[in-house]
């Protein structure tokens, strides 16, 4: 069973079927009291700071001009300090966004201008936040037109002036606490949540800053908020001089469909926009065969590089390691970023290139520059020497991306790290064309605190030191699993048929009790707790599974020979069912879907029983998936019965159920809970292991993976989702 996360990469349009409409998941603490609201942020998750030492640093570094920070707070307590961090943006400690001791928003860059706040240095809005409340704030910052701050949409004040030069200090850029690179010493902390952080590379207006305010829950997983992206544009320069473009997308293909290229044991991982191609740095490689490519267009290439990388123009036709007919740029030595061109004919180096692991932007021009990140590199290599010029450069028809070598003693070239969005040009890109490609999306950071510090755009992951992470829903839930995470307890299963504070626990067999101190309410984006242990013990993470059927709103359902109870959400597939059994063989309940269930999951209410759990694609022994089961509260491997299915698939509108006491004991009310793949969003099957490494095709990012091995006994449930180890997960799992 797997449930999607799905990246939207640009806003949903209007009606469409977003996934955290329907389906999440919530990570939160409990605290011992009556009365814990679980719903999070703004949106899903929130970052909580706790004024003294919360940060999360994420090594941003943006520049401290031309740029927006965008964010939604909710404040606690006014800051301790003359300031309370929201975000800064550069390795400085006078580029930032912030709350001061007044609460009032504050934004600056460097500059120091008379009169205004901390000491010259920080443009001052003029509202006062209340506590306890959300406000959408953002700042701009530009070369020319000054600073300006907005709260909930509306302008709030401008200043005159804000060109500051480049920093003239460097220290530690951050979320929510300010940390001095000399002495590691934090100050200026924010006490309150933070969702929703975005920083933007260019100075939004009045109309973009009222978008982000008037986001839904449909554009807030986006990375194209302004719908300003280019990356699936070919001619991004509005010209004709890219004439081919490869994004990664699980593919080779090339955006003008002239130059399609050949991957060898290529895999896709999450990329600078959307995926990436991952080289291995032993066998992986891409090549793009064309001789009228290379002669007659190429002057100009960029990419985008996740720590080594290769990309070189080669005649395969070369004789032996001796013999290179090759040109190649790469940054597999440490620090630098080379070009080679055949056997060391000619030779260009430039050192003092900073390492780490996020992404970054390189353009390379035949006039003899080099732009890392939108800047040109200090040196110019020698233009004499461009791929079509020099000694063999007429003869080049292949360009391989991943190695530095096309023949003799290849494996010494391959490089391990990821590319993405290379574009090839038939012009010289000015300098101004470069930072147009390093800007295709303006979005340089996004920071939704889904349970971690994780930038969305895969630039600037943050690293979090004391700080937790409210969780919230995009949707009222109507089925809740609660488990706690560090200790033996119970799972508790909570629906708004049975209704709140009625619970069932899928580790045991036992009816349905009441915890008047367990799940108190379904309220819009979570639920509230009690002070129950099992859900709500103090200082102690917990995890929920969550979806949406009806809104709580049941109907009787006739379509069955059993009378039944349905809310059921057709659009996600799923549907919770209430019956009583009347104890015949071969009886029918409707259930309320649009098809027919892939798996059911029943459980008596008001009796003793298991969790039987009837899965369409469980063969078994028998090769029947009616005449087999599994049950949710047994490690138990699949067994054959007549007596639980009545040896009947369910149909689009009924499910069929035999005489055991589990599903139809007379006179019980049963619960059961009705799911069906949705294209996108849900995916039921079954796969054989290998003992090795295996890819199961799921057509989305799972957000939830539920797996348990049928043949053989004593092998647990196992429960996997994307908040409580957030990975990047490709489309496979």
């Amino acid at each position: 069973m797997a449930v999607n996360k799905r990246l939207l990469q640009g806003a949903a349009a209007a009606g469409e079927f977003v996934p955290s409409e329907h389906f999440g998941v919530v990570l939160y603490e409990g605290d011992g009291a009556s009365g814990h609201s679980i719903n999070g942020g703004k949106f899903g998750a929130a970052a909580n700071f706790n004024g003294s030492d919360s940060i999360i640093l994420t090594g941003l570094n943006t520049g401290n001009n031309n740029l927006t920070f965008s964010a939604w707070v909710n404040i606690t307590a006014a800051p301790s300090q003359a300031y309370g961090m929201v975000v800064s943006g550069i390795s400085h400690y006078y580029t930032y966004l912030a709350i001061g001791q007044n609460r009032k928003v504050w934004v600056t860059n460097d500059q120091q201008i008379s009169g205004e706040a901390d000491g010259g240095y920080a443009t001052e809005g003029t509202t006062v936040l209340n506590l306890n409340t959300w406000y959408h704030i953002a700042g701009t910052l530009s070369s020319t037109g000054g600073a300006k701050i907005y709260v909930n949409g509306s302008l709030d004040i401008t200043s005159s002036s804000r060109t500051a030069n480049a920093p003239s200090t460097n220290e530690f850029s951050g979320i929510g606490c300010w940390k001095s690179r000399s002495n590691n010493n934090l100050s200026r902390p924010f006490n309150g949540k933070i969702d929703q952080v975005r920083v933007f590379t260019s100075v939004l207006s009045a109309s973009q800053i009222s978008t982000l305010y008037a986001e839904t829950v449909e554009t807030v997983e986006s990375l194209d908020p302004l719908s300003e992206d280019t990356t699936d544009t070919l001619q991004v320069l509005g010209d004709s001089s890219c004439v081919a473009t490869y994004r990664f997308e699980n593919d080779e293909t090339d955006l003008s469909g002239n130059y399609d290229a050949t991957g060898t044991e290529i895999q896709y991982a999450a990329g600078r926009y959307g995926q990436a191609a991952s080289f291995n740095g032993s066998g992986s490689y891409i090549d793009i065969e064309s001789q009228s490519l290379i002669q007659n267009d190429i002057e100009s290439f960029s990419f985008w590089f996740k720590n080594k990388f290769v990309l070189g123009f080669y005649d395969p036709s070369s004789a032996s390691s001796t013999d290179r007919r090759r040109w190649f740029i790469d940054n597999t030595t440490n620090g630098s970023i080379k070009i080679q061109v055949n056997n060391d004919q000619y030779n260009y180096e430039q050192t003092g290139i900073t390492e780490d692991s996020n992404w970054h932007h390189l353009a390379v021009v035949s006039d003899g520059y080099i732009y890392l990140d939108g800047t040109a590199l200090s040196s110019t290599f020698n233009t004499s020497y461009w791929i079509t010029d020099g000694t063999n450069g007429t003869t080049r028809d292949t360009i391989r991306i991943g190695s530095s070598d096309y023949i003799g003693d290849a494996d010494s070239g391959f490089s391990e790290g990821l590319m993405d969005q290379v574009r090839l040009f038939n012009k010289a890109l000015s300098a101004s064309e470069v930072t147009t490609l390093y800007q295709e999306n303006s979005l340089v950071a996004s920071y939704r605190f889904e349970g971690n510090a994780n930038d969305d755009m895969r630039a600037y992951d943050g690293t979090a030191s004391n700080v937790t992470y409210e969780y919230g829903l995009g949707f009222t839930p109507d089925f809740v699993w609660i488990k706690e995470r560090t200790k033996i307890e119970n799972h508790r299963w909570f629906d708004t048929t049975r209704g709140a504070t009625k619970f069932l626990g899928s580790n045991n067999t036992n009816a349905e009790a009441t915890g008047a101190a367990t799940l108190t309410s379904f309220d819009t984006g979570g639920f509230t707790l009690g002070l129950d242990n099992e859900v709500n013990d103090t200082g102690i993470p917990y995890v929920a599974w969550c979806l949406k059927a009806n809104g709580g709103t049941t109907s009787s359902n006739t379509d069955g020979d059993i009378t039944s109870t349905v809310q059921a959400n057709t659009d996600a597939g799923f549907s919770i069912v209430q019956y009583d059994g009347d104890g015949q063989n071969g009886q029918t309940v409707g259930h309320g879907l649009s098809s027919e269930p892939e798996v059911i999951i029943i459980k008596s209410r008001t009796f003793a029983s298991h969790w039987p759990v009837y899965h369409k694609y469980n063969t078994g022994s028998s090769g029947s998936p009616e005449t087999e089961y599994v049950r949710i509260n047994s490690t138990n491997a699949t067994a054959t019965t007549s007596v639980y299915w009545g040896n009947t698939a369910p149909t689009s509108s009924v499910f069929s159920i035999g005489t055991d006491t589990d599903v139809n004991k007379s006179g019980e009310t049963n619960i059961a809970y009705c799911f069906h793949s949705v294209e996108g969003f849900s995916k039921f099957g079954s796969y054989t292991g290998n003992a090795g490494t295996l890819i199961v095709e799921t057509g989305f990012e799972p957000a939830f993976l539920m797996i348990k091995r049928t043949d053989a006994a004593t092998y647990d449930w196992y429960i996997l989702d994307n908040k409580r180890n957030h990975q990047n997960y490709s489309n496979s799992i």
